[in-house]
């Protein structure tokens, strides 16, 4: 009775656990002008905006990964140019709310 109690929570977990990876999004980022990055589904390429980016002093366009992993509320504010995208010098990018 206990292993069955037991497999029903680490299922439960496990179903949490999925739900949450769901709501992320993969976008990928491409140049469309020195301050501006073109965002779009990751792999399929749909486009969904164009937004503000900038760079930390020793990161460029180089620096900018393939592909991130983001909330479905970031991709949705990027869609809608609510976000402008700084870039690290190791290529990480976080999202800031435009004012």
């Amino acid at each position: 009775m206990k292993k069955l109690l037991l497999l029903t929570l680490v299922i439960t977990l496990a179903s949490f656990g999925s739900a949450a990876l769901a709501d992320d999004e993969t976008i990928s980022i491409k140049k469309a002008g020195d301050t501006k990055a073109k965002v779009a589904d990751f792999p399929s390429g749909k486009e969904s905006s164009v937004v503000s980016i900038k760079f930390a002093s020793d990161a460029s366009w180089d620096s900018v990964k393939d592909s991130y992993t983001v909330s479905h509320e970031i991709a949705e504010g990027l869609e809608h140019k609510k976000y402008s995208i700084p870039i690290e010098s190791d290529g990480g990018a976080s999202f800031h709310k435009v004012k």
